[in-house]
C-alpha cells in the first residue's frame, strides 16, 4: 500500500526544494526528530541513579544521542533568523503583523533555554572521565534535563505546529510574487543555513557514518567504497583511496541526511539511525542474537546455494566466458574462510561475550579482545575476496548469452556482496569498539 504523503514532500512537489518555505518546513522535521531524541534521552537519565560514562556502553550512547539532539536545536538558530529576518518583514507587510510578532516573541523565550541544555550537556561530557557516578551531580543533572526538556519540547512542538499550519500557509496567499520570493531567499542566502551535526563531515570516518545511519552503507556500496573492513578511514580519505566521485558521494549522503532528518525513532523506516542507534545501546547479548539469526543463518543458506549455482554456470559457459573459472575459485575459497570464520565466532567470540554478560567478569573480555584480532584480519581477507569477485565479473556484468542461471549466479553473489559488508560493519565498528571500551 502506497504511503501517504507527507505536508514536507507536497511541499517539495508544489512549491519545489529551493523555495523558501519547503526549507524553513524541512528543517523543522529535523527539529521535531531531535525534539524526539531530547525526550527519549531524558527517560533514560530520569531511570538512572548514577552513570559512569567510561564503562557504560548503554549510557554512552544515550549521552551522544542527547548531546546531538542538543546541537541541532542549537544550530537552528540560523534557521529563525531566516524568518524573523527574511520572511516575517515581508509578510508584516501584508498586513500579518500579530502572528509574525507572536512567533519572534516566542523565538526570543526559547532561545536561552537551548542555550542552556547545549551547556548543560557540553559539561556533562566534559565529566566523561570521572563519569556522572556521584548521586548528587547525577541528581542536579537530572532535575535540570528535565526542567529543560519539560519546556523545550512542548514549546518547540507548539510553535513548529503554529508555523507549519497557519503562518506558512498564510505566507503562502498573501505573497504572491515571484519576485518576492527570490527576494527572501536571497536574504535567506545571505544569513545562512543550518549545519546540523549530521551533515556529512570529510574527516568523519566512514564506519561511523553508516553506525549512524544504516543507509549510507547503500551509497557507500553504490560508490565502491568499502565502508565495514575499509570503515576506520575518514571520509575523505576512503574516497581517495576507492577512487568515488567526492562531489557524487556528498551530494548523496546529504539527500539521505535531508530526507531522514537529523534523527529518526520513529516514522517512515527512511534509515537514519533508528537502527543504529538500538545496536549502539541494546545489550549485547541482543546484537549477538541478531548477528547470528540474521547475518549467520543467511551465510548457511545461501553458500551452499551459490556453491550450486556457481558450478553450474562454469560447466555451461565456461569455455566461452574463461573469467568464470576465476569467479568460481574465489567464491569457494571465501566460502571455505566463511564457514571457518562463522565457527570461530559462534563457539569461541560469542561464548566470551556472553559469559561477561552473564558474570560480569571482564578478564572474559580481554580473552575476547585477542579473538577480535583474528577475527578481523579474516574480515579483511573476505572484503579483498569480494572487491576481486566483482572486478573479475566487471561488476557483475552479464553478458550477451547469459542463461537464468548465470543471471542468479550474480544476483546472488552481489546478495552475498551486500549481506558480509554489513554483517562485517556490525562487528568491526559497532561491536568490537564496545568489547574494547569494556577493558579501556
Amino acid at each position: 500500500m502506497k504511503s501517504q504523503e507527507t505536508y514536507t514532500q507536497a511541499l517539495e512537489r508544489s512549491l519545489g526544494r529551493d523555495h523558501p518555505i519547503y526549507t524553513l518546513v524541512a528543517e523543522h522535521d529535523i527539529i521535531l526528530a531531535a525534539l524526539d531524541d531530547l525526550e527519549a534521552a531524558n527517560i533514560f537519565f530520569q531511570k538512572r541513579e548514577t552513570v559512569n560514562l567510561n564503562h557504560d556502553v548503554e549510557a554512552k550512547g544515550w549521552t551522544a544521542r542527547l548531546r546531538r539532539a542538543a546541537e541541532t536545536l542549537a544550530e537552528a538558530e540560523s534557521h529563525h533568523r531566516r524568518e524573523e529576518e527574511a520572511l516575517f518583514p515581508e509578510v508584516e507587510a501584508r498586513g500579518l503583523v500579530p502572528p509574525c510578532r507572536a512567533m519572534v516573541a516566542e523565538h526570543e523565550e526559547l532561545r536561552p533555554r537551548k542555550k542552556e541544555l547545549r551547556q548543560l550537556v557540553e559539561d556533562a561530557v566534559d565529566l566523561e572521565q570521572v563519569g556522572l557516578s556521584d548521586p548528587k551531580t547525577m541528581a542536579s543533572f537530572r532535575d535540570r534535563l528535565q526542567g529543560l526538556t519539560d519546556i523545550i519540547v512542548p514549546g518547540l512542538r507548539n510553535h513548529i505546529a503554529k508555523e507549519n499550519q497557519v503562518l506558512y500557509p498564510a505566507a503562502l496567499q498573501v505573497i504572491t510574487d515571484e519576485d518576492t520570493w527570490q527576494s527572501i531567499k536571497a536574504k535567506g542566502d545571505e544569513i545562512g543555513y543550518c549545519q546540523w551535526p549530521g551533515s556529512p563531515q570529510e574527516d568523519e570516518k566512514v564506519g561511523d557514518i553508516v553506525a549512524w545511519i544504516p543507509l549510507a552503507g547503500e551509497v557507500f556500496r553504490r560508490h565502491g567504497i568499502d565502508y565495514c573492513c575499509g570503515g576506520h578511514r575518514p571520509l575523505s580519505v576512503a574516497i581517495t583511496d576507492d577512487g568515488a566521485d567526492e562531489g557524487a558521494v556528498l551530494a548523496d549522503l546529504q539527500a539521505l541526511y535531508d530526507r531522514s532528518g537529523i534523527t529518526e525513532t520513529a516514522g517512515d523506516g527512511q534509515g537514519r539511525v533508528d537502527e543504529a542507534h538500538h545496536w549502539l545501546q541494546a545489550p549485547l547479548n541482543e546484537l549477538l542474537d541478531h548477528i547470528v539469526t540474521k547475518h549467520h543463518a543467511y551465510l548457511e543458506q545461501a553458500l551452499p546455494e551459490l556453491s550450486r549455482l556457481t558450478t553450474m554456470t562454469l560447466r555451461a559457459h565456461g569455455t566461452s566466458h574463461p573469467e568464470l573459472a576465476r569467479v568460481h575459485r574465489l567464491f569457494h575459497t571465501l566460502k571455505l574462510e566463511l564457514e571457518q570464520h562463522l565457527i570461530t565466532e559462534e563457539e569461541v567470540l560469542f561464548p566470551l561475550i556472553r559469559e561477561y554478560v552473564d558474570t560480569g567478569d571482564v578478564n572474559q573480555i580481554a580473552s575476547a579482545i585477542d579473538v577480535v584480532e583474528q577475527l578481523e584480519e579474516e574480515h579483511d581477507n573476505a572484503g579483498a575476496a569480494l572487491k576481486e569477485l566483482r572486478a573479475v565479473s566487471e561488476d557483475y556484468r552479464l553478458p550477451e548469452d547469459a542463461c537464468p542461471t548465470y543471471e542468479e549466479t550474480y544476483r546472488r553473489l552481489q546478495e552475498l556482496e551486500a549481506d558480509v559488508f554489513q554483517h562485517v560493519h556490525l562487528e568491526n565498528n559497532l561491536l568490537h569498539p564496545r568489547l574494547r571500551e569494556v577493558v579501556g
